[in-house]
Protein backbone atom coordinates (compact mmCIF):
# COMPACT_ATOMS: atom_id res chain seq x y z
CA UNK A 1 0.00 0.00 0.00
CA UNK A 2 1.38 3.04 -0.95
CA UNK A 3 0.50 7.05 -1.04
CA UNK A 4 1.06 9.34 -4.64
CA UNK A 5 0.01 12.77 -5.09
CA UNK A 6 -1.14 13.94 -8.43
CA UNK A 7 -2.63 17.93 -9.33
CA UNK A 8 -4.93 18.00 -12.59
CA UNK A 9 -6.33 21.43 -13.95
CA UNK A 10 -8.54 22.25 -16.63
CA UNK A 11 -9.36 25.66 -18.49
CA UNK A 12 -11.58 26.85 -20.92
CA UNK A 13 -12.38 30.01 -22.93
CA UNK A 14 -16.19 30.83 -22.49
CA UNK A 15 -18.36 33.78 -24.01
CA UNK A 16 -20.23 36.19 -21.18
CA UNK A 17 -23.55 36.33 -21.57
CA UNK A 18 -24.47 39.01 -19.30
CA UNK A 19 -23.40 42.83 -19.35
CA UNK A 20 -23.09 45.11 -16.36
CA UNK A 21 -23.44 49.03 -17.03
CA UNK A 22 -22.57 51.19 -14.68
CA UNK A 23 -23.39 54.91 -14.66
CA UNK A 24 -22.29 57.80 -12.53
CA UNK A 25 -24.25 60.68 -13.17
CA UNK A 26 -22.33 63.96 -11.20
CA UNK A 27 -22.31 67.51 -10.73
CA UNK A 28 -19.82 70.03 -9.01
CA UNK A 29 -21.23 73.45 -7.77
CA UNK A 30 -20.54 76.62 -5.76
CA UNK A 31 -24.60 75.90 -4.69
CA UNK A 32 -25.52 72.56 -2.85
CA UNK A 33 -28.55 72.95 -3.98
CA UNK A 34 -27.70 73.10 -7.95
CA UNK A 35 -25.30 69.82 -7.21
CA UNK A 36 -27.68 67.61 -6.29
CA UNK A 37 -30.71 69.13 -7.98
CA UNK A 38 -28.95 68.70 -11.31
CA UNK A 39 -27.36 64.91 -10.70
CA UNK A 40 -30.35 63.80 -9.86
CA UNK A 41 -32.37 65.55 -12.21
CA UNK A 42 -29.82 63.77 -15.15
CA UNK A 43 -30.34 60.47 -13.37
CA UNK A 44 -34.02 60.72 -13.64
CA UNK A 45 -34.01 61.75 -16.96
CA UNK A 46 -31.62 58.82 -17.77
CA UNK A 47 -34.23 56.94 -16.02
CA UNK A 48 -37.47 57.57 -17.63
CA UNK A 49 -35.51 57.24 -21.29
CA UNK A 50 -34.81 53.58 -20.20
CA UNK A 51 -38.34 52.81 -19.33
CA UNK A 52 -39.72 54.29 -22.53
CA UNK A 53 -36.95 52.09 -24.11
CA UNK A 54 -39.26 49.19 -22.46
CA UNK A 55 -35.82 48.59 -20.15
CA UNK A 56 -37.79 47.34 -16.55
CA UNK A 57 -36.49 49.73 -13.71
CA UNK A 58 -36.49 47.25 -11.23
CA UNK A 59 -33.45 45.76 -12.46
CA UNK A 60 -31.62 48.90 -12.08
CA UNK A 61 -29.57 49.42 -8.42
CA UNK A 62 -28.79 52.23 -7.03
CA UNK A 63 -24.97 51.30 -6.10
CA UNK A 64 -23.95 54.95 -4.43
CA UNK A 65 -25.48 58.16 -3.45
CA UNK A 66 -22.61 60.74 -2.35
CA UNK A 67 -22.55 64.31 -1.39
CA UNK A 68 -19.03 65.02 -0.66
CA UNK A 69 -17.39 69.17 -0.42
CA UNK A 70 -13.91 70.19 -3.08
CA UNK A 71 -11.68 72.75 -2.34
CA UNK A 72 -9.74 74.75 -5.10
CA UNK A 73 -9.85 78.76 -4.50
CA UNK A 74 -13.51 78.35 -3.53
CA UNK A 75 -15.07 75.67 -2.04
CA UNK A 76 -17.43 73.56 -3.81
CA UNK A 77 -20.47 70.92 -3.82
CA UNK A 78 -19.90 67.28 -5.33
CA UNK A 79 -22.97 65.23 -6.03
CA UNK A 80 -22.73 61.88 -7.43
CA UNK A 81 -25.17 58.98 -7.67
CA UNK A 82 -24.34 55.98 -9.68
CA UNK A 83 -26.33 53.28 -11.01
CA UNK A 84 -26.42 49.59 -11.87
CA UNK A 85 -28.36 47.76 -14.78
CA UNK A 86 -27.70 44.49 -16.02
CA UNK A 87 -28.59 42.91 -19.12
CA UNK A 88 -27.91 40.11 -22.11
CA UNK A 89 -24.52 41.25 -23.74
CA UNK A 90 -25.45 43.49 -26.21
CA UNK A 91 -22.97 45.88 -27.97
CA UNK A 92 -25.41 48.17 -29.31
CA UNK A 93 -27.42 48.90 -26.32
CA UNK A 94 -24.50 50.16 -25.04
CA UNK A 95 -23.86 52.45 -27.83
CA UNK A 96 -27.20 53.46 -26.99
CA UNK A 97 -26.58 54.75 -23.53
CA UNK A 98 -22.98 56.13 -24.69
CA UNK A 99 -25.09 58.27 -27.06
CA UNK A 100 -27.75 59.50 -24.74
CA UNK A 101 -25.27 61.12 -22.55
CA UNK A 102 -24.09 62.61 -25.88
CA UNK A 103 -26.89 63.97 -26.75
CA UNK A 104 -28.38 65.28 -23.60
CA UNK A 105 -24.89 66.89 -22.74
CA UNK A 106 -25.53 64.92 -19.53
CA UNK A 107 -22.21 64.90 -16.80
CA UNK A 108 -22.46 61.52 -16.55
CA UNK A 109 -19.61 58.32 -16.79
CA UNK A 110 -20.39 54.72 -17.96
CA UNK A 111 -18.35 51.56 -17.79
CA UNK A 112 -19.43 48.53 -18.88
CA UNK A 113 -17.97 45.25 -18.16
CA UNK A 114 -19.03 41.54 -19.27
CA UNK A 115 -19.86 38.34 -16.82
CA UNK A 116 -20.88 34.94 -17.24
CA UNK A 117 -24.53 34.59 -15.44
CA UNK A 118 -24.11 31.21 -13.99
CA UNK A 119 -20.16 30.78 -13.20
CA UNK A 120 -20.54 27.79 -10.60
CA UNK A 121 -22.37 25.43 -13.70
CA UNK A 122 -19.05 26.07 -15.59
CA UNK A 123 -16.80 25.46 -12.36
CA UNK A 124 -18.53 22.53 -11.31
CA UNK A 125 -17.56 21.08 -14.84
CA UNK A 126 -13.73 21.93 -14.95
CA UNK A 127 -13.42 20.26 -11.32
CA UNK A 128 -14.36 17.47 -12.87
CA UNK A 129 -12.17 17.76 -15.55
CA UNK A 130 -9.43 18.42 -13.58
CA UNK A 131 -10.17 15.59 -11.49
CA UNK A 132 -9.82 13.48 -14.70
CA UNK A 133 -6.63 14.73 -15.12
CA UNK A 134 -5.35 14.00 -11.44
CA UNK A 135 -6.02 10.77 -11.97
CA UNK A 136 -4.70 9.87 -15.27
CA UNK A 137 -1.70 11.15 -14.27
CA UNK A 138 -2.11 8.96 -11.03
CA UNK A 139 -2.67 5.58 -13.12
CA UNK A 140 0.21 6.75 -15.23
CA UNK A 141 2.34 6.48 -12.00
CA UNK A 142 1.29 4.12 -10.53
CA UNK A 143 1.99 1.74 -13.44
CA UNK A 144 5.62 1.97 -13.27
CA UNK A 145 5.25 0.20 -10.55
CA UNK A 146 3.01 -2.00 -11.08
CA UNK A 147 0.22 -1.19 -8.87
CA UNK A 148 -3.56 0.47 -9.30
CA UNK A 149 -5.34 3.16 -7.49
CA UNK A 150 -7.65 1.39 -4.75
CA UNK A 151 -8.56 4.85 -3.33
CA UNK A 152 -8.15 8.35 -2.29
CA UNK A 153 -6.91 9.96 0.63
CA UNK A 154 -6.95 13.31 0.63
CA UNK A 155 -8.32 16.14 -2.23
CA UNK A 156 -8.37 19.78 -2.50
CA UNK A 157 -8.95 22.27 -5.05
CA UNK A 158 -7.26 25.90 -5.93
CA UNK A 159 -10.35 28.06 -8.27
CA UNK A 160 -9.22 30.75 -10.26
CA UNK A 161 -11.74 32.54 -11.64
CA UNK A 162 -10.94 36.03 -13.09
CA UNK A 163 -14.66 37.35 -12.28
CA UNK A 164 -15.61 40.14 -10.82
CA UNK A 165 -17.49 39.36 -7.47
CA UNK A 166 -20.59 41.00 -8.52
CA UNK A 167 -20.63 37.68 -10.86
CA UNK A 168 -21.65 35.79 -8.06
CA UNK A 169 -24.73 37.72 -7.50
CA UNK A 170 -28.17 36.02 -9.29
CA UNK A 171 -31.01 37.71 -10.91
CA UNK A 172 -32.94 37.72 -14.06
CA UNK A 173 -31.49 39.72 -16.80
CA UNK A 174 -33.16 41.70 -19.15
CA UNK A 175 -33.86 40.10 -22.48
CA UNK A 176 -34.60 42.61 -24.38
CA UNK A 177 -35.78 41.72 -28.01
CA UNK A 178 -34.19 44.73 -29.78
CA UNK A 179 -31.97 47.34 -28.86
CA UNK A 180 -34.09 50.57 -28.55
CA UNK A 181 -31.84 52.11 -31.12
CA UNK A 182 -31.51 49.64 -34.10
CA UNK A 183 -27.55 49.52 -34.82
CA UNK A 184 -25.76 47.29 -36.68
CA UNK A 185 -22.69 45.80 -34.33
CA UNK A 186 -20.65 42.84 -35.00
CA UNK A 187 -18.12 43.13 -32.46
CA UNK A 188 -18.51 40.46 -29.43
CA UNK A 189 -17.27 41.02 -25.92
CA UNK A 190 -13.88 39.56 -25.15
CA UNK A 191 -13.74 35.69 -23.94
CA UNK A 192 -13.10 34.74 -20.04
CA UNK A 193 -10.84 32.19 -19.51
CA UNK A 194 -11.83 29.76 -16.08
CA UNK A 195 -9.34 27.73 -14.71
CA UNK A 196 -10.16 25.56 -11.83
CA UNK A 197 -7.47 22.81 -10.09
CA UNK A 198 -7.64 20.18 -7.81
CA UNK A 199 -4.44 17.88 -5.73
CA UNK A 200 -5.23 14.71 -4.84
CA UNK A 201 -3.42 11.82 -2.59
CA UNK A 202 -4.19 8.15 -3.89
CA UNK A 203 -3.92 4.79 -2.71
CA UNK A 204 -2.56 1.96 -4.54
CA UNK A 205 -1.16 -1.54 -3.99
Amino acid sequence: MGKITTEGSASRRVSPDRMILTLCFFQRSAEIDRSIATAHAQCEAFLAALQAAGFPLEQVKLQNDELGRGYDENQSFITNRTIELRTKTDLSFATWVYEWIRKERSSATCNVRFELSDPESVRKELLAEAYRDAREKAELLVELFDGCITGIDTIGGDAEMPMPRAMLFKGADNMLEASPNPLTDSLEAAELELRESVRVTWLFG
